[in-house]
């Protein structure tokens, strides 16, 4: 009874393992497509998009 027990806990632990990997992966991933995306799509440089946002900043301060 115990090692059956023992063997189930241990299957346990590595389905969460396997399952912690997998959402370490999948974040890793996101990220990094999201990133990627973010520069391909973007419809300014930075220099003028930071311009853009303290220009619209200073405006909601008025």
């Amino acid at each position: 009874m115990r090692l059956l027990r023992d063997l189930q806990r241990k299957r346990k632990l590595e389905q969460q393992k396997k399952l912690a990997k997998g959402v370490a992966l999948g974040t890793l991933i996101g990220g990094i497509l999201g990133s990627t995306a973010g520069i391909l799509f973007a419809p300014d440089s930075g220099k003028n998009t930071r311009k853009k946002n303290l220009r619209r900043c200073r405006r909601f301060e008025k």
